[in-house]
Parts: structure tokens; C-alpha cells; sequence
């Protein structure tokens, strides 16, 4: 419990950081196993929330759409800023039932969006805008009132010149990112309650990032197919 609650406590600190500009979004692991099945998931993460959705149109084939909302306040060296994140992806991919409940699907996608920390003393506003590209694999099984897998990202993120006020003012930054994700579901697959952990490494650390994900939500599942 302890470990819980210092993990959170990181989440907090990292995300809090008025210099961050990548806050990376949490996977949409819908796990398919046959066509015309749809995926959704609200799950809430420090200061925001991420949203996904899914369908699989095809007998292999998988579309996911995501996004991200983040806005929360937090003081720095005895300053007060508000900072946060929009931010959306899709992506394509496949899926394959392999045997029994287990499932592996991989993904290529990209998103678009920008992060923002204004300065509430001085009222000065950061802006940077953000492009992600990113190759997603998932695996993990699927029971009648469990979930439980693995999913691994490798991103390249790229950031614009940043803007103060509207005014360009540094240079645009890239980065590769490794980020594994562990995730549970327990429920029935109508309403199952959901919660992933998982970390952020960037493999030259050229721009500022939070380095871990954490989010807690509920997801649903449900068919097309008569």
C-alpha cells in the first residue's frame, strides 16, 4: 500500500511541473476477438481525463480513436500556474483471437494537440504545440469478469518552437519514447471498472515530459454483429 501511495504521490509531482510539454496518454487496449466489436472507455488520470474508443470493422482489422484533457493548478518555486493538455490520435491496426481468452493486436497511429502553463503571478502563457506518431502493441487476456495485459508503446513526439504570449521564444524539440503499460479490468464487460500504471522513458531526454501514467475508469464492450 505504501509503494501505491508513493507511485501516486510521483504521478502528482511530475504532472504538477510547469515545464512539462508532452503528457503522455494512457493505451486503448480493446482487445478484440471478432468483428463488428465496439470498445469505449472513460478513465480519469492526475488533473483530466482520457477518453477511447474503438470497433474492430473487419475480421482482423481494428480503428481507435483516443484523447486526452488535462488542466489542473500547481505551484513551483513559489509560483502559482495552471497548466495542462489537449490533445487526440487514431490509429490502425490488427487483432487476433490466439487461444482461449488470450488476444494480441498491434497499431500504427499519430495525434495531434499542444500543451499550455500559464504563470498566475504574472499572468504569462506557455504554448506548445505537439505531433506523436506511434507504433502500439497489446496483449493480454479476457475473461467473463477479468482483464488483464500488457501494452507497449514506442513514440516519436515532436514539439514546436514554444510561445510566450503569443511570441516564439526557443526551439522545436523531438524525442523517442518507450512506454510500457500494465492494466486490470474486473466486472462484468458491460461495466467493467479499469485501472492502468505504466511509464514514459525517453530515450534522449530532449524535451521536458511526465514520466509516468496512472488512470482509473470504467469501460464497456458490446456488438454489431446479429
Amino acid at each position: 500500500m505504501k509503494n501505491v501511495m508513493l507511485f501516486l504521490l510521483l504521478v502528482g509531482l511530475t504532472f504538477s511541473c510547469s515545464s512539462v510539454v508532452y503528457y503522455p496518454n494512457t493505451a486503448n487496449t480493446p482487445l478484440f476477438r471478432e468483428k463488428h466489436e465496439i470498445y469505449l472507455s472513460a478513465n480519469a488520470v492526475p488533473g483530466g481525463a482520457n477518453l477511447h474508443a474503438a470497433y474492430a470493422p473487419g475480421k482482423h482489422l481494428a480503428l481507435l480513436l483516443n484523447g486526452s484533457v488535462i488542466n489542473f493548478a500547481g505551484t513551483e518555486l513559489e509560483t502559482d500556474y495552471r497548466s495542462g493538455q489537449n490533445y487526440a490520435e487514431i490509429a490502425a491496426g490488427g487483432f487476433s483471437a490466439i487461444s482461449g481468452p488470450l488476444s494480441v493486436e498491434t497499431y500504427l497511429g499519430a495525434g495531434i494537440g499542444g500543451s499550455s502553463s500559464k504563470n498566475l503571478n504574472t499572468g504569462v502563457l506557455r504554448t506548445t504545440g505537439l505531433f506523436k506518431a506511434f507504433l502500439q502493441l497489446n496483449t493480454g487476456f479476457r475473461w467473463k469478469y477479468l482483464t488483464l495485459g500488457v501494452s507497449v508503446r514506442e513514440s516519436f513526439v515532436h514539439t514546436a518552437a514554444p510561445q510566450y504570449d503569443g511570441v516564439t521564444n526557443g526551439l522545436a524539440e523531438s524525442d523517442i519514447f518507450f512506454e510500457p503499460l500494465v492494466f486490470l479490468g474486473l466486472g462484468p464487460e458491460k461495466f467493467r471498472v479499469k485501472a492502468e500504471a505504466g511509464l514514459s522513458y525517453a530515450h534522449f531526454v530532449n524535451l521536458s515530459y511526465a514520466p509516468f501514467l496512472f488512470s482509473l475508469g470504467v469501460e464497456t464492450r458490446f456488438s454489431l454483429k446479429k
